[in-house]
């Protein structure tokens, strides 16, 4: 296994005062912003890139708006660069369902409005396997595991293809700015974009 040190911050005196703190003979560094902005995620790679010559990990990056900064900063810093999310799990904790072809829509099984009892329409390799006995049951229930364990996995699935998309595209700011132009609504399509322009 690998052991990284961890530098936690809101700007670059807290991260370089971390730094001089945790600063060891390492396999690579943990980055964690104190704050969930996008640009504050440009932040921590602006500072990583200007400190740091080694693998790093971004804590806690959580959803795919802050996730898309560490994809672009990567063809800037030549080190590997990993990160992790757990927004995946709002299957299991509020029986969201991320829909494939409109990621900033989902299903909320706990919901009347939204009330679905098949996943019939997504071909990913989880539902493909789903039948609606899998799914009775615990569907609605507030402490069923079965169907909030399959919509973390479909969701993570859902994700891991987005970032997927954007590592493959994230040299090419104009489908990059597309993407997240649809995918977000505007306001947050524009401090994805204020995060790249800061990277840039």
């Amino acid at each position: 296994f690998l052991f990284y040190s961890i530098i936690h911050g809101h700007n670059f005196e807290e991260f370089s005062e971390w730094y001089k703190i945790v600063k060891a003979d390492v396999d690579g560094y943990s980055v964690k912003s104190m704050t969930n902005s996008p640009l504050m995620t440009a932040v921590d790679c602006s500072w990583a890139y200007e400190n740091l010559d080694c693998p790093i990990h971004f804590l806690g990056v959580g959803k795919l708006s802050r996730s898309i900064i560490p994809i672009y900063f990567g063809q800037y810093y030549k080190k590997p660069i990993s990160f992790d999310s757990s927004t995946f799990t709002v299957g299991s904790q509020y029986r969201r369902y991320t829909l494939p072809f409109i990621p900033r829509m989902d299903l909320r099984f706990l919901s009347e409005e939204k009330r679905c009892d098949s996943v019939d329409f997504c071909y990913c390799p989880v539902c493909t396997e789903i039948t609606k006995n899998h799914l009775e049951g615990d569907l609605y229930g507030e402490d069923g595991t079965r169907a909030g364990n399959i919509f973390n996995l479909h969701n993570f699935f859902v994700m891991r293809q987005l970032v997927d998309f954007f590592w493959r595209f994230r040299e090419n700011r104009p489908v990059v700015d597309e993407a997240v132009g649809k995918i977000f609504n505007h306001q947050l399509a524009e401090k994805v974009k204020l995060g790249m322009d800061f990277i840039d």
